[in-house]
């Protein structure tokens, strides 16, 4: 399955301290690989998310709102012990410029000590968590997501070297094999009547897959070697993203730990499809191009023209992904959701489409995480994530006690995150030269395409409904037109991506 990338040089007996570990160099064939990389893994993810939202829509179907929330709320309180993992260590593996194989094995057994001791933090706090919450099923979940959790964090190394070795055919065969393993587990247990175990049981299940695979195909084997040393390498980044994580898991799933207190679990479970179901399309593109922007990004750090320019090329190429597919959430999700879904989703939309409208700003923002970290300005990340968890818990609480529902507090969220994303934004740009005329310059055409591709939607379903077509007749339609709109006014920059991926994967 390739070369391991880790070997020990010629004569060495164990681990050592010298770089063995290729060093991140300017090649003259990155955008090749950045394209190639990315083409894999929105391939992978396209095949694997496919298969994932067809068992969502039969697990959807087979399950109630409470059992959604049950899931939903074990999901966010493991967040917060997910975060507490170091996964930030592992990152540094992929940012650092050399890397020698006894950092390597000292942050492997960081990373195995650290998720004993929050599985074992994890098992002693479920009971208490679930009193808290009302929620006697809390408990016995989280310590099964828990044995999850433990065997991320041991195959956490080999991932990060996989990822840093930009060997994203393989990550994305492991992807897809887990997308049929976590299908298969979902529908099953879904169809047997187990409730909320249909959500938990196919994370568990594919965590526990992916590091066995991981170890098999990177062919990193840990040694029994450790040095502090080694972990002072990496430790400014590990640590200052781990902090950055820890702060932008409040801010981020502040919502669900507060929320969960004081609403029923119907709603809860409502508030939850919603979220994730209007964040699935995004996180299908953003966590792909993400995967392969960072260690691209951080190969050239040093160069910020070129720094530059790719940034705004991922950019676009994440936007012309984003921006069509939210406009037909938006659009549509009235007549789809309890259509596909079932008509106990139907509360759910108005606060599903909220949320997909903020997509257009995370669009514009999608590639910052990555350029920030790749020329490592954590600490700039952890200030903005501080200034988010500050706005955010105290104005949740307050909706929490003053009795709110769910689309006004997405509604709320959507404005704070609004206005917090312009500084980070325009934090990035300073570091990198890039101004936001010129940002403004590379996107405008899109923004235009997307808006007329708004109107069509919007006309179609207004003839539609005068007409009293059928539904199904209604979102064919309405789906068909504003796309072919979109794909004629865009057409160049498809067909140049397409071509690029093209010529990408025939290099592969």
């Amino acid at each position: 399955m390739g070369d391991s990338p880790l070997s020990s040089a010629p004569g060495t007996p164990g681990p050592d301290p010298t770089p063995i570990v290729p060093s991140h160099s300017v090649n003259p064939s990155l955008t090749t690989q950045v394209v190639r990389g990315a083409a894999w893994n929105v391939v992978g993810a396209v095949a694997q998310k496919g298969l994932v939202l067809g068992a969502t829509i039969i697990v959807a179907r087979l399950l109630s709102p409470s059992d959604y929330a049950v899931a939903g709320l074990a999901t966010a309180v493991m967040g917060i012990f997910v975060t507490l993992s170091a996964q930030g260590f592992t990152q540094a593996l992929v940012q650092r410029q050399d890397l020698t194989e006894l950092t390597c094995h000292s942050v492997f057994w960081l990373m195995a000590v650290a998720g004993l001791g929050v599985g074992g933090l994890t098992l002693a706090s479920a009971p208490w968590l679930a009193r808290f919450y009302n929620q006697p099923a809390l408990a016995p979940v989280m310590w099964v997501l828990a044995a999850g959790l433990v065997s991320s964090m041991i195959g956490a190394v080999p991932n990060a070297l996989l990822q840093r070795a930009m060997r994203f055919r393989e990550i994305n065969v492991i992807g897809m094999a887990g997308g049929v393993l976590s299908a298969l587990l979902g529908i099953g247990f879904a169809w047997l009547g187990y409730g909320y175990w249909a959500l938990i049981m196919p994370v568990v299940g594919t965590a526990l897959f992916i590091a066995v695979c991981a170890f098999w195909l990177s062919g990193y084997r840990p040694a029994w070697a450790f040095r502090w040393s080694e972990l002072g390498k990496v430790s400014t980044f590990g640590a200052s993203l781990l902090g950055s994580n820890l702060v932008q898991y409040f801010a981020d799933t502040g919502d669900s730990l507060i929320m969960g207190r004081f609403w029923s679990p119907a709603d809860f479970g409502r508030y939850r499809f919603a979220y994730e179901r209007s964040r699935q399309p995004f996180d299908l593109v953003l966590a792909q191009i993400h995967n392969v922007t960072f260690p691209a990004f951080s190969r050239i750090q040093d160069d910020l023209e070129r720094l530059r320019q790719a940034f705004l090329q991922g950019t676009y190429s994440m936007c012309l992904v984003i921006f069509p597919l939210h406009v037909l959430i938006i659009g549509l999700a009235d007549p789809l959701v309890p259509w596909i879904f079932g008509e106990q989703w139907h509360p759910a939309v108005p606060a599903l489409q909220v949320f997909a409208a903020y997509a257009f700003v995370r669009g514009v923002a999608s590639l910052v995480s990555a350029g920030l970290l790749a020329i490592n300005r954590v600490q700039a990340n952890l200030a903005f994530n501080v200034f988010r968890v500050v706005a955010t818990l105290p104005t949740l609480l307050y909706l929490g006690f003053s009795g709110a529902g769910i689309l006004t507090t997405s509604i709320v969220l959507v404005i704070i995150w609004g206005v917090q994303a312009p500084f980070l934004i325009g934090y990035l740009y300073k570091q990198i030269h890039l101004s936001w005329a010129e940002s403004w310059r590379s996107l405008r055409s899109l923004v235009g395409t997307t808006a007329v591709m708004g109107l069509v939607l919007v006309a179609s379903r207004l003839v539609a409904e005068a007409a009293a077509w059928p539904t199904w007749i209604m979102i064919v339609v309405s789906t068909i037109l504003p796309s072919i709109v979109f794909v004629l006014l865009a057409r160049r920059p498809l067909s140049e991506t397409v071509q690029q991926v093209r010529t990408a994967l025939g290099k592969a």
